[in-house]
């Protein structure tokens, strides 16, 4: 496991399991996705750790992490939890995000995970 996994993981220990088992393994993807939006950039562990402060979660979205984007202006985030059980997946847009923006687009990051590099029908 590289570095910037482990602190991630040791910073956010309440992000889902499969999440962190996902950076481990990939730190990253870009492709096509599954379900709308149909693309996804998921941040590598290095970005995912600075990202949220420099889209000002904590001020615009509080309760929730940013871990990737559409590469088009939304932003892919998770609430912030009390366990690292696993947690639904919703899109916000970036400019102008809001909780009464939040769009769920996946039950878990497992279920968002298995659509990467499937093609939108």
């Amino acid at each position: 496991m590289n570095a910037a996994v482990q602190r991630l993981q040791t910073k956010y220990p309440w992000l889902p399991k499969s999440y962190h088992s996902f950076l481990s393994k990939s730190n990253g993807a870009e492709g096509d996705l599954g379900i709308e939006p149909g693309w996804v950039v998921v941040w590598s562990a290095e970005d995912a750790l600075i990202s949220s402060d420099e889209y000002q979660l904590s001020e615009y979205l509080p309760g929730y992490f940013a871990f990737g984007g559409n590469g088009g202006g939304e932003l892919f985030v998770f609430p912030i939890g009390e366990t690292s059980g696993e947690c639904p997946v919703f899109m916000v847009p970036a400019v102008g995000m809001a909780i009464k923006e939040l769009q769920q687009i996946a039950q878990s990051f497992f279920a968002f995970e298995s659509q990467i590099g499937v093609e939108l029908d």
